[in-house]
């Protein structure tokens, strides 16, 4: 759960870095939030990605 918890903490400090750099660069609000969004469904779906690849099972198949 560590891991999950940092790697989020990540994704919205660059989240925030983007969003900064946009709007000094005169994006419009809009594209902001939605660059925004994105990123942040991005870092989630990693996050889970992460957590669930630490849960690993050995599966058996007889012939």
């Amino acid at each position: 759960m560590n891991r999950v918890i940092l790697y989020i903490f990540g994704t919205l400090l660059v989240i925030a870095g983007a969003a900064y750099t946009a709007s000094t660069l005169g994006v419009e609000q809009r594209w902001i939030v939605v660059g925004c969004l994105v990123v942040l469904g991005l870092g989630i779906m990693g996050a889970a990605t992460g957590a669930r690849g630490s849960a690993k099972t050995n599966v058996v198949v007889d012939e």
